[in-house]
């Protein structure tokens, strides 16, 4: 595994209410659900985690709100796995 490049921006990161950088890690979506992997957590649409509550999971990006700020999260670097079928 690459390690990461220090002079890269955070691109991806929303500072929370606990001051810790809310990451997006991955993002699971099939035909009955969607859950996100942020800072090592796994939530859902609805859920919250650090003050901010989960808007809606996509493919590529969540969007989250906290008070009256929305952000998107997005996921970075990402490998699209897809089923296949016979």
């Amino acid at each position: 595994m690459a390690q990461r490049d220090p002079t890269r921006p955070e691109i991806g990161t929303f500072t929370g209410r606990e001051g810790g950088p809310l990451r997006l890690d991955a993002v699971i979506v099939s035909s009955d659900h969607r859950v996100a992997i942020i800072n090592d957590r796994i939530v859902k649409i609805g859920d919250e985690i650090d003050g901010n509550r989960i808007l809606s999971i996509e493919s590529n990006k969540v969007k989250t709100e906290r008070g009256n700020t929305i952000t998107v999260l997005y996921l970075l670097n990402q490998t699209v796995k897809r089923q296949v079928t016979d």
